[in-house]
């Protein structure tokens, strides 16, 4: 994830990639649906010119923001908290105004604030989107854009909730491991209260529709729990006494 940088650009490099990716096919989509209606070609193609053009970048955006948010966030936050220090080290010293300067930097930072919004509003937009629409969730053209929250999911409340406490956790974890390094204990509790939460949900809600990848889940879940435990242990303290 190249964490030796605090560059957002850097560290967020496969998001981008999907950026300049999804450009190219926009070039390719328009050039398809102007030349199936300019040239009058074979139905088939004006059909699937047009699917292009309803479905749009909505779903390959939400299946990677959704796949890239930890990396995404974390990326950030460590940009944000760099941009944070270089403010307080400021101090009328102007050589530290060049991390403010040239096109890759102002770039950089313009980004960091335009996608906080989007980051910290994402997992809500998503649960809201997927709830005001729980009647129309195999829709084809709904479920193309937004299918990727409840891929695999019972369609019941309790169980679609389970991808936006997974997005909301995964936030919770990244501003923890940037803003709260130097407290570890703080750390580690928040760690464990996050992993009890989703392993009730997931005994409680059973939210998947297959068995298999319930109990995955579950034992990815103790695990996870487990190794928070060790770390928890030797981190207690009172163990310091």
């Amino acid at each position: 994830m190249g964490l030796e940088s605090k560059n957002f650009l850097m560290n967020s490099g496969s998001f981008f990639i999907f950026i300049i990716i999804m450009i190219l096919k926009i070039i390719f989509q328009k050039t398809l649906i102007y030349c199936a209606k300019r040239f009058d070609l074979c139905q088939c193609l004006r059909k699937r010119a047009a699917r292009m053009e309803e479905l749009g970048l909505l779903g390959g955006f939400n299946r990677l923001l959704m796949e890239e948010y930890l990396n995404m966030s974390f990326s950030l936050f460590i940009n944000i908290l760099d941009i944070g220090e270089t403010l307080l080290l400021l101090n009328g010293n102007e050589d530290r105004f060049a991390n403010f300067k040239g096109f890759s930097n102002i770039l950089t930072t313009s980004l960091t604030f335009l996608f906080v919004p989007i980051i910290l509003g994402y997992p809500f937009y998503l649960k809201k989107k997927v709830f005001d629409n729980i009647d129309n969730l195999e829709d084809e053209l709904f479920k193309e854009q937004y299918g990727c929250f409840y891929e695999g999911l019972r369609t019941n409340k309790d169980s679609l909730k389970y991808n936006y406490y997974f997005l909301c956790r995964r936030l919770i974890i990244s501003i923890s491991l940037v803003f709260l390094s130097e407290y570890r204990f703080a750390m580690i509790v928040i760690f464990m209260v996050l992993s009890l939460v989703t392993l009730a949900q997931l005994l409680d809600n059973k939210p998947f529709f297959e068995k298999r990848v319930l109990r995955e889940t579950i034992i990815n879940e103790i695990s996870i729990y487990l190794v928070v435990i060790i770390c928890f242990t030797f981190i207690n303290p009172s163990l310091d006494e």
